[in-house]
């Protein structure tokens, strides 16, 4: 069935397809209908060795990138047919990966760790950036040129990835218990 593939998912632009990442450490690739999920993939995309956190696909439905519990960051082609074959390890870190997102080209892309380090990187897997958030980085939204992150804090940060530096910093205002 497709019990626990929910913890990770993101449609793709072209098509009536939903990549997602799992806590059994698979990426794949499912059919959409209006009835729901085909209960088999069209697509066994990758296995990461723990819990995959976060998955994101490109702008064009070509390129995919997952990132998992144990602080690695793949890259996968999904014209690839066959389990891995189109995949390669970008980025590996010593803390948990928590988010990623491909930037508007599809070219690049920035991931989010949970020892607070942003990691900016071309599809390839060579580091552009890497910003220190402070906190555990929990989602993140990019163009490429800037990034904006949410931590374990609850605060939003505003980055620009050229000048390589924190632009701005908004508290979420703490609930008042009354």
């Amino acid at each position: 069935g497709t019990a626990g593939y929910d913890s990770a998912s993101t449609p793709l632009h072209a098509g009536a397809k939903v990549l997602t990442g799992s806590w059994d450490s698979t990426v794949k690739l499912w059919e959409l209908r209006s009835s729901g999920l085909v209960r088999e993939p069209l697509q066994h995309v990758f296995e990461h060795d723990t819990e995959v956190r976060a998955v994101d696909v490109d702008p064009r439905g070509v390129m995919a990138v997952s990132a998992a519990a144990d602080g690695s960051v793949a890259v996968h082609d999904l014209r690839a047919k066959g389990g891995g074959s189109g995949s390669m390890m970008a980025l590996r870190l010593d803390a948990a990966a928590t988010c990623v997102q491909w930037d508007c080209s599809g070219r690049q892309f920035v991931a989010g760790f949970d020892d607070g380090r942003l990691v900016h990187c071309t599809a390839d897997g060579t580091v552009l950036v890497t910003l220190d958030a402070g906190a555990g980085v929990r989602s993140v939204v990019t163009d490429g040129n800037f990034a904006v992150t949410g931590d374990a804090n609850g605060e939003l940060r505003v980055w620009d990835l050229g000048l390589e530096r924190c632009l701005t910093q908004l508290e979420v205002p703490k609930q008042v218990s009354g």
